[in-house]
């Protein structure tokens, strides 16, 4: 199992964020990324997918991306963080999890 600690020393980009906020996507991309599927290298794919995870997530904070704002009487809304698999491609991260994935599982997978 991988912690907050290893996030921030693998991805230097994430040393600032709390610890409390990296272990929530830790806890995510675990349920993503079941155990049984590995061979071997299963922390390796979840510092990864958490990277990628926390990478997409970074848009404003646990909320999402801006979808629109309003000025006056500040109306702001978010749209929701997509942290699910068919979002792979939107990161290096998310990438690197993929092509993990391809190479360590034990039967063929097709995205």
């Amino acid at each position: 199992m991988i912690t907050p600690a290893d996030i921030k020393l693998k991805f230097a980009e994430f040393n600032s964020l709390d610890d409390s906020f990296i272990q929530l996507h830790i806890d995510s991309a675990t349920l993503n990324a079941n155990a049984d599927l590995f061979l071997s290298g299963q922390n390796h794919a979840l510092l990864y997918l958490t990277a990628h995870f926390l990478k997409i997530s970074q848009g404003n904070g646990n909320s999402g991306n801006i979808s629109s704002e309003k000025i006056g009487d500040l109306d702001r809304k978010y749209s929701s963080v997509n942290t699910d698999i068919s979002s792979l491609n939107a990161t290096s991260y998310g990438q690197e999890y993929r092509r993990f994935l391809k190479t360590t599982l034990p039967t063929p997978l097709i995205f």
